[in-house]
């Protein structure tokens, strides 16, 4: 008897499990909130719900219009997923909620069957204002969903909510791999944010140093400005006020002593001749013109007006000899090209343009410059050579642990470290004039190529781009690098030099003096003071043109961008 009443049991809760099933959910939406809907299907599934989803249960030729109403009739719940796009929007999921609450009157009083919940901050229709909704944006809303939809499967005797094993540990997987995919994309989030932070903090750097060093060569060039003009008005007052003298021509003092003789001589004669009663019996001298033109010197005074003499600039021209080479390679290897000796167009009456007025001839005689800037690889060879001083930056020669490319041109140079190399290659640094013609010809163009603005042929700043907020450079966004010499072919200028224009800046061996360009000491190496480089760099704007200088201090600690070429004369 006591088998046969186990067995019963036994059997009885074997029908009762099998006879279970998973609760029912009917997922109210509004077809804008599909993505949203997706992610909520799958999660009631992974927690052995069975949510009835249009996008997953409609068969493709059934009548939407039935199945959705039949969906409804035959849920155990219903959620109504609520945005501001399903409560204002007009259509097919109002009359769902139209039916779902159909349904809900037929329940008993204290059923669950209605459960709204809040996808986004939004205002609960008033037809759902009496059932209690659940907002899912915050951290315990899903909890309270799963509450609610339990306490609804413990009012159906037929119907569960139960979490498989195996679901379990895929929600797991699923939650982990979410939680390294947030973590990962924060750590790459966190980074690109640190690496646009340091390059926006760079170059508002560099472009706070540019503009300081901008408005402190301004000053100085206006303040030599002020200083030649007061000079020249000093010398111009100075001449008018200078009294004109006048001096005898050679001669002049025997001459004005013998003819106040001769006219004593004449003045005494001829008192004693009225005086003498019988001047009658007395020879009569008789003075001729002749004899009056005779007596008299020839070399009269005549005074004349001595002034300052007026400096003229005429150069003394000179031919370059036919045989030149118009390449030659120096004892260390390095490239050099000709400029032929003449005059060219130095500067410009540009208005936008500061200190490079007035535009004015210069001759120059033929020299050699080099046809590139001076690469790391000459400058590292120098300091191997015990000559040349490393640069300040100890790292300036290496990149992220590795030795950069030696082709780029030298940087953070001093201008005595320009000088001390040249030397070393027995050259010197060319003059700001020489540089200037090397780069712009003879037919005052505005870049070594000719005219117009072209990323194509030189490395450069661009600006700060308003609409990207970024800065914009030749060579992309953020793209502040050097490159190789030469890099630019159709960059060079008509004597075939490259890299007159981008890069890095150059020194010369001049002073930063006004223009015009005078032979005033501006050339003296052994005169202290502000000297002057030339050419645009990569941080520098393309709309700086070759007749700008900049006046550059020797700063100890360098710029990136400041290199230099060499030059010597055609003819010793």
């Amino acid at each position: 008897m006591l088998w046969f009443v186990v067995f019963f049991i036994l059997h009885h809760s074997a029908f009762i499990l099998m006879d279970k099933r998973p609760l029912k959910v009917f997922l109210c939406h509004a077809s804008t909130d599909k993505p949203k809907v997706r992610e909520l299907y799958r999660y009631l599934k992974r927690r052995g719900i069975n949510p009835w989803f249009d996008e997953e249960h409609l068969v493709g030729g059934q009548d939407w219009q039935v199945e959705i109403p039949k969906a409804i009739a035959t849920s155990d719940a219903i959620i109504i997923c609520l945005t501001k796009n399903s409560i204002d929007r007009e259509g097919y999921i109002q009359k769902e909620i139209k039916f779902a609450l159909d349904k809900a009157l037929e329940m008993p009083e204290g059923r669950i069957f209605l459960i709204p919940v809040k996808f986004e901050e939004c205002e609960v229709p008033f037809t759902l204002s009496r059932y209690q909704w659940v907002d899912l944006t915050v951290e315990s809303g899903y909890a309270k969903m799963m509450k609610a939809l339990k306490f609804r499967a413990s009012q159906l005797e037929r119907s569960t909510v139960e979490v498989s094993k195996k679901d379990v540990e895929e929600e797991n997987l699923v939650r982990e791999k979410a939680e390294k995919e947030a973590t990962e994309k924060a750590r790459l989030e966190a980074e690109e944010l640190a690496r646009q932070k340091a390059a926006k903090d760079k170059a508002e750097r560099q472009a706070t140093e540019r503009a300081e060093r901008e408005r402190k060569e301004k000053e100085f060039r206006e303040k030599q400005a002020r200083e030649a003009r007061e000079k020249a008005r000093r010398e111009t007052e100075k001449k008018e006020e200078k009294p004109a003298t006048i001096k005898l021509k050679g001669g002049g003092q025997i001459v004005y002593w013998i003819g106040g003789f001769i006219v004593l001589a004449l003045g005494i004669i001829l008192l004693l001749s009225l005086n003498n009663p019988s001047s009658a019996e007395l020879p009569t001298p008789e003075i001729t013109q002749t004899q009056a033109n005779a007596a008299l010197p020839q070399n009269t005074v005549e005074p004349s007006v001595t002034t300052a003499p007026k400096l003229t600039s005429t150069p003394v021209f000179a031919l370059t000899p036919a045989s030149l080479p118009t390449e030659i390679t120096d004892a260390k290897g390095v490239s050099m090209v000709l400029v032929p000796a003449g005059a060219f167009i130095m500067g410009s009456d540009d208005e936008e343009v500061w200190n490079a007025a007035p535009a004015h001839t210069v001759y120059l005689e033929a020299f050699y410059i080099d046809k590139y800037e001076v690469t790391i690889a000459l400058y590292k060879a120098c300091i191997g050579a015990g000559y040349c001083k490393p640069p300040p930056d100890e790292n300036y020669y290496y990149e992220n642990g590795s030795s950069v490319n030696e082709q780029y041109p030298a940087g953070y140079i001093h201008w005595d470290m320009a000088v001390t190399f040249c030397n070393w290659r027995g050259a010197r640094l060319p003059t700001e004039a020489e540089w200037e013609k090397a780069a712009r010809g003879t037919d005052g163009r505005t870049y070594p190529w000719g005219e117009g603005e072209d990323c194509s042929k030189a490395n450069l700043y661009l600006g700060w781009d308003n609409e990207t907020q970024l800065d914009n450079f030749c060579l992309g966004d953020y793209d502040d690098r050097l490159l190789e010499i030469g890099s630019y072919e159709y960059g060079k200028s008509i004597y075939g030099v490259y890299d007159m224009f981008g890069n890095v800046a150059e020194w010369v061996s001049s002073l930063a003096y006004a223009y015009p360009y005078l032979h005033d000491g501006r050339e003296n190496l052994l005169i202290p003071g502000v000297r002057a480089s030339r050419g645009s760099y990569f941080h520098g704007i393309i709309h700086r043109d070759l007749t700008q200088f900049d006046a550059m201090k020797n700063y100890p600690w360098g710029l990136d961008d400041q290199g230099f070429r060499c030059a010597r004369d055609a003819t010793p």
